[in-house]
């Protein structure tokens, strides 16, 4: 993790910013500040409490102490990472199995001297149009998905060349090209599924942020802790109502990152400690 340096400039001053550390949430930034952070661990054992809340996800031993642990994505009614990851699995297994389905027919429809009907535009089939819409958050994920573009694409391709293979009577030239595909641009998918179904399932970061107030401590996880920002009161604003309402119980503001200006949701750690009062709401905020 590494801290972002302040610039010199009449805008900062210690009255006027806080440092917040930077951590991911189902694709939602969110901001907690670090004067409440006492550290960050790799999630550990967590052993469950029976008749918990939801959110409440047990208990962990840290070096002898046992601190509560609250499923941050739950707790702000987001869906839990591994039914996001599962889900994300199902989808690349269910989206290979169409393009073995795809070529199958292609093939079908030549040796039946039919039309074949699904899509010859790689941007319309049902994994096309998730693909363009999909964009992985996580870096390692990024350098996978790129290899999906170029086997995709060339799948698709081949259905034209087959169809004027067929308006000249060369079914058989678009037989050995369907065969051809499969043993090349198709084989080279489905090894990019299992490339990304790989990462996938590595893909979970998931980590444990440990908040103090005073005598009190509680873990909250997150998906990953990403960096520590300077964040202005200035650009701190109040909630709009967006949230559900056990979701804004916790989120107190928004902030907006002055290097990228993206929006970040600020948890209020106080409300996470049952009975204690929220955070004291800035000057700046209250004038």
């Amino acid at each position: 993790m590494k801290a972002v340096q302040h610039d010199a400039g009449a805008r900062r001053s210690s009255s006027d910013t806080r440092l917040h550390l930077i951590v991911s949430l189902h694709r939602q930034s969110i901001a907690i500040p670090t004067q409440h952070v006492r550290e960050i661990l790799r999630t550990p054992q967590v052993v469950p409490l029976p008749g918990a809340p939801p959110h409440v996800r047990g208990v962990i031993d840290v070096r002898g102490e046992v601190l509560q642990v609250i499923d941050l994505r739950l707790r702000l009614g987001m869906p839990h990472l591994t039914n996001e990851i599962d889900e994300l699995v199902e989808i690349l297994r269910a989206r290979e199995q169409d393009h073995r389905n795809w070529i199958h027919e292609l093939e079908a429809s030549v040796t039946e001297r039919r039309a074949f009907t699904l899509a010859r535009d790689p941007h319309q089939c049902k994994f096309g149009k998730w693909y363009d819409t999909y964009h992985p958050t996580n870096a390692g994920l990024e350098s996978v998905w790129s290899g999906f573009d170029q086997p995709h694409k060339r799948i698709h391709a081949v259905a034209d060349v087959v169809t004027e293979h067929e308006k000249r009577g060369e079914f058989e030239q678009a037989l050995a090209l369907i065969e051809q595909t499969r043993t090349t641009a198709l084989a080279v998918l489905v090894r990019e599924f299992a490339a990304a179904t790989k990462a996938v399932l590595q893909s979970n970061r998931e980590v444990v942020v440990i908040l103090e107030h005073d005598a009190d401590a509680l873990a909250i996880t997150v998906d990953s802790a990403d960096v520590v920002e300077t964040i202005l009161e200035e650009d701190m604003m109040e909630l709009p109502a967006l949230l559900d309402r056990e979701g804004a119980a916790v989120i107190s503001r928004t902030a907006r990152r002055e290097r990228s200006d993206d929006l970040l949701l600020v948890l209020d750690t106080g409300k996470l400690f049952p009975g204690r009062a929220a955070e004291p709401e800035p000057a700046a905020l209250r004038a």
